[in-house]
Formats: C-alpha cells, structure tokens, sequence
C-alpha cells in the first residue's frame, strides 16, 4: 500500500508541475492566437492559464488535491471538445491521457488510504453491533 501512495504522489508532482508550466504559457500572444484559430475569445487563454496554474499547485498539496483534479477535469473537458469541434483529432489525446493519469493518481492514493477491513468490502463498514 505504502508503493501506491508514494507512486500517486509523485504522479500528482509531476503532473502539477506539467500544469503549472503549461498554464503560464496560456499568458503568450500565441495562446491567444491559439484560442481565436479555435473560435475561442482572446481572453480565456489566461482565465484557463490561471485555473490550469492553480490546478497543478492544488495537485501537489494533499488537502486540495481533490479540487486540483476537479478544476484540471473541467479544463481537460473544455480542452477535449475544442479538439473535436475543430477536427483536431490528434489534439484529443493530450486531455485524455492527462485526465487519466491524475484520475488514476487519485484512485491510488484513495486505496492506499484504505485500511485492511476497508479493502474487501470496498470501504464500507462491514461490523455487527
């Protein structure tokens, strides 16, 4: 269990630093370029760049780890629908192998968090009073 968690971690490191830069470049002339070649306004590249900064800081921090993951979610969910909606298919890839890493992260740090008696019932309280 204890491999689990430290794998997780470093996961949830990696990736939020991966955000984190990926986020300041959003605050280039060529982000804003990027969002209008897709129909976007100018100005969301840096709105997505400060929620994709924030989201990989909030990775690394294990209180705010859920909320990392929730924001980069709905980030990675706008990122793969501007993909499609401009037939960029290749472009689909990148938010779906994000996404699944730091679900998976996710998933491994919550059973390593788990107890003995909480694996085999999948976490629910199986004693008798």
């Amino acid at each position: 269990m204890k491999a689990r968690s430290i794998i997780s971690w470093i996961l949830f490191v990696a990736v939020g630093a991966l955000y984190i830069a990926i986020g300041a470049g959003k605050f280039t002339p060529a982000a804003g370029s990027m969002f209008t070649g897709w129909g976007l306004p100018v100005w969301l590249a840096p709105v997505v760049g400060v929620v994709e900064i924030l989201g990989g800081i909030a990775l690394m921090i294990p209180r705010t780890t859920r909320w990392g993951v929730l924001a980069l979610s709905v980030i990675m969910f706008g990122a793969f629908w501007t993909h499609i909606a401009n037939a960029e298919f290749l472009g689909i890839l990148r938010p779906v192998v994000f996404s699944t890493i730091f679900w998976s992260a996710w998933y491994l740090r919550k059973v390593s968090q788990r107890g003995p008696d909480d694996a085999s019932a999948g976490g629910a309280n199986t004693q008798v009073e």
